[in-house]
Parts: structure tokens; C-alpha cells; sequence
């Protein structure tokens, strides 16, 4: 499966439930197997960016000590200006991606745009799905991809809730 990278959110009255503590404590207050410090009981995730993706780097922690040194995982909180950043740089990667495509590259992206339009089983959109993968594109290509992080960042709560980025 391997490492992959997570927008989700919590709530900022979490924050104070585990101010002070260690790693152990904490682990310990989750108590529960299916919950880590890097995916708390109250986490909520909101979509999945993927594999190889970095852009929890130098932003603040979500616990008083460093997720990423006691547990191999990121937990880290990203403010707007983040999001808006990590969206204008897939902007920049769709965008280079397209303009330095090989004539043979540029059939092969054609011809994957028209399998996935006419896909009988999967439409690169929901709309009447109960669970999906994200709010808006079932697609994993980046150009529509993109849309949900901007999804994101145009509906979310940032006065009651953390942006979270983790990464597992």
C-alpha cells in the first residue's frame, strides 16, 4: 500500500484534550487498535491526495510533540494560505505535465480522457453516490483531482475546525 498522504479535519476543541502530552499518553487515551495518534477518534478524513506527496514539511503540530520523530506518520495542521499553496503548486505540476508532453504522450493522454468519459462502470464525477472519495471527481488524474482540494478549500470550516494534513 505504502505511504500516502491525507487532508482531513478535527476539531480545534480537540487540540486542548491533548495539550501537554507524550506520545505514550496519547496513544494511550485513543486506546483503541484502530486509532493511532496520526489518525485520532475524532479525525475526520476528508480526501486522499496519494502516494509520494510531501507538504507537511516545517508546518505546526498538531500535538507538542513531533508525530512524524515518535510515530513515522505526519499529523500537522495547514492553514488556508497552506491549502492555497498546495493548490496553486498541482496547478504548476498539471501545467508543466501538459506543456512538455511528447506528441505521443499527448495521444495516449487523449485516449485515457476518452476511456474515462465513457466508462460504464465509473463516471469521473459523483452524483448520486452515498460514500465517495472525495466531494466532487472519483478521478485520480491530477487536472480533476484538483477540484476537491479546491472543494476543500472553499467549504471548509476554518474558524471551528484544523485543516489536517497526516500522511501514513
Amino acid at each position: 500500500m505504502g505511504y500516502r498522504a491525507r487532508l482531513g479535519k478535527i476539531p480545534k476543541s480537540c487540540r486542548e484534550q491533548y495539550k501537554g502530552l507524550t506520545v505514550d499518553r496519547v496513544t494511550e487515551l485513543i486506546g483503541d487498535d484502530c486509532y493511532s495518534p496520526y489518525y485520532p477518534p475524532q479525525h475526520i478524513q476528508l480526501y486522499e491526495l496519494g502516494k509520494y506527496i510531501s507538504y507537511g514539511k516545517d508546518k505546526e503540530q498538531f500535538y507538542d510533540f513531533d508525530c512524524y520523530k515518535e510515530c513515522e506518520s505526519e499529523f500537522v495542521i495547514l492553514t488556508k494560505p497552506d491549502l492555497a499553496d498546495i493548490i496553486e503548486t498541482e496547478r504548476k505540476d498539471i501545467a508543466e505535465f501538459y506543456s512538455t508532453a511528447t506528441d505521443e504522450t499527448k495521444i495516449q493522454i487523449v485516449d485515457n480522457l476518452a476511456r474515462e468519459w465513457d466508462n460504464k462502470f465509473m463516471k469521473p464525477y459523483y452524483l448520486h453516490e452515498k460514500e465517495t472519495d472525495g466531494p466532487l471527481v472519483s478521478s485520480w488524474d491530477r487536472s480533476y483531482a484538483i477540484f476537491n482540494i479546491v472543494q476543500i478549500y472553499r467549504s471548509f470550516d476554518w474558524e471551528n475546525d484544523y485543516l489536517i494534513y497526516s500522511a501514513w
